[in-house]
């Protein structure tokens, strides 16, 4: 049964008005015509108006001649039927091959169209995970943003304390140059003081030597004179005992 909405006289209106212009009846070109009307009820108006002009055309047609033709007229009439009834048996076969290609048609844009809501449910479906993925995504995605702001802010506080710190080390560097000339300059100048104590000491070690060695030339020179006069009053003392 068709559904309520567009009639079978608005389908049979649109179906003479494309035969009119030479064109097949088809759901489509119906529905384009009637510009509106779902494809199943436009498509079982036509399905009904194909069986009705079926059932017309089984009509014998009518043998009747008219009274006011004469014999040579009923001949042409008797040529023209037989004409016809050879040109309606072949419009029957196209017309039933056509009804069965149309029905093939139906019956394929119908699984087509079942195929397409099928297709259409799947991708819905496929849709809506698309669509929790992504806002899986966008959350996923909000949460690394925070925490690359916040590692991003930690990165400047530790190159901020890497900046101060590369500042206190060049200031202790250059703090150690400056002590370490002055206690090269102070080595420099306690050996310079050494050097001259050490030449000092060597100076009153030398004066020293000599005196010394001069107290040890007198010291002998007194010990030999000490001698003489020993071996003299010796010799003296010898003398007198005899």
């Amino acid at each position: 049964m068709a559904r309520t909405g567009v009639q079978y006289e608005d389908v049979q209106r649109a179906i003479e008005s494309l035969m009119a212009r030479g064109e097949a009846p088809s759901v489509q070109k119906i529905r384009e015509v009637l510009g509106t009307g779902s494809f199943t009820t436009i498509s079982d108006h036509l399905r009904d108006w194909r069986q009705r002009r079926a059932e017309k055309r089984d009509e014998p047609l009518s043998q009747a001649m008219p009274d006011s033709l004469t014999e040579t007229l009923a001949t042409v009439w008797k040529e023209a039927q037989s004409l016809a009834n050879e040109s309606l048996v072949h419009y029957r076969q196209e017309a039933d091959k056509q009804t069965v290609e149309a029905r093939e048609a139906e019956a394929q844009a119908q699984r087509r169209a079942e195929d397409a809501e099928q297709r259409l449910s799947a991708l819905s479906e496929q849709l809506a995970q698309v669509q929790a993925r992504l806002e899986e995504r966008v959350q996923a995605l909000a949460t690394l943003t925070n925490e690359q702001e916040h590692w991003q802010q930690l990165q400047d506080k530790l190159e901020k304390r890497l900046t101060l710190a590369q500042e206190d080390i060049a200031a202790m560097e250059r703090t150690r140059e400056v002590d370490h000339e002055r206690h090269q300059q102070a080595i420099q100048a306690q050996e310079s003081e050494w050097k001259e104590r050490l030449a000092q000491e060597e100076a009153r070690h030398e004066a020293s030597e000599t005196r010394l060695m001069k107290m040890l030339d007198d010291a002998r020179l007194e010990k030999s004179e000490l001698d003489k006069q020993h071996r003299r009053r010796q010799e003296q003392l010898e003398k007198r005992v005899e």
